[in-house]
């Protein structure tokens, strides 16, 4: 890898935050906020400005194409929210990741880049949604993410994963647990086996593994305790992290294992 890239992507934050407030909070300047379906969130900027919400492009994006060092740039459409500059938006959205930034003019050029946007570009926040904060809740943070084979280190940044950047089926999985504090490493659909227990359970956070795939349940739609083609699966697949019914998707009538989380017996990570 060049050297100026390297230095590039291990460089720290260069993005000083928006000034938001969830709810009837006190503002804060801040990169990412999180909150949840039932919550609004405001934002402010020091100057009138054009809002837009940088749209990742949905396909799959290959870190291992070109060798174990490369990463392939996310692409991003930025949509205009208003042909009027303003100081203030408020927001109040479904689960999922957002970015969402501020221009001092309408243009809208596309972005390509290794770098999380909301750490690197200025004017720019990253707002995290989830319909709840257990594991299925986690989960939905990342609807809506590109789909990221496999997802990697950004450096000092972190994992794409955890910057919730893109993901994989295995490493969404996992997010989910990691987010609720425990120290589950990314591994991959092979990895993740080392965490899991066998189960005959058909529940919202079942691991359904097909060996090539990882999904979770999201709901039991159909005959209650069987997998069919009703249910609804929460995954990182193809091209995005969606909640697709099993009917509708090629895994349907492909052989899988059921699998619950093993309980954690380490000291768990910080939020």
């Amino acid at each position: 890898m060049p050297l100026l890239l390297l230095l590039s992507y291990l460089s720290f934050s260069g993005n000083p935050g928006l000034s938001t407030a969830v709810n009837q909070e006190v503002p804060v300047k801040r990169q990412t906020v999180t909150l949840g379906t039932q919550d609004s969130v405001t934002v402010w900027a020091e100057a009138p400005v054009y809002w837009v919400v940088y749209q990742p492009v949905l396909r799959e994006y290959d870190n291992l194409k070109e060798g174990a060092w490369h990463l392939e740039e996310i692409e991003y459409q930025p949509v205009l929210l208003s042909s009027v500059a303003t100081t203030k938006q408020t927001f109040r959205l479904s689960a999922g990741t957002y970015l969402v930034g501020t221009q001092t003019d309408t243009t809208l050029n596309p972005i390509a880049t290794i770098h999380p946007l909301h750490l690197q570009r200025t004017g720019t926040l990253q707002m995290v949604v989830q319909e709840s904060d257990d594991y299925v809740g986690y989960l939905t943070e990342l609807l809506g993410l590109p789909f990221v084979i496999p997802p990697k280190l950004l450096g000092n940044y972190g994992h794409q994963t955890d910057l919730r950047v893109g993901t994989d089926c295995a490493e969404l999985a996992i997010y989910g647990r990691r987010r609720m504090g425990h120290p589950v490493p990314y591994g991959g659909p092979r990895g993740i086996r080392e965490f899991l227990v066998p189960t005959d359970s058909v529940v919202p956070g079942t691991v359904v593994h097909y060996g090539f795939q990882v999904s979770v349940v999201y709901q039991d739609r159909g005959q209650p305790g069987l997998l069919d083609a009703e249910d609804l699966l929460i995954h990182a697949y193809q091209t995005q992290v969606a909640i697709e019914r099993l009917g509708d998707v090629a895994l349907w009538g492909m052989p899988y294992q059921l699998y619950q989380w093993k309980e954690s017996t380490f000291s768990p990570l910080g939020k």
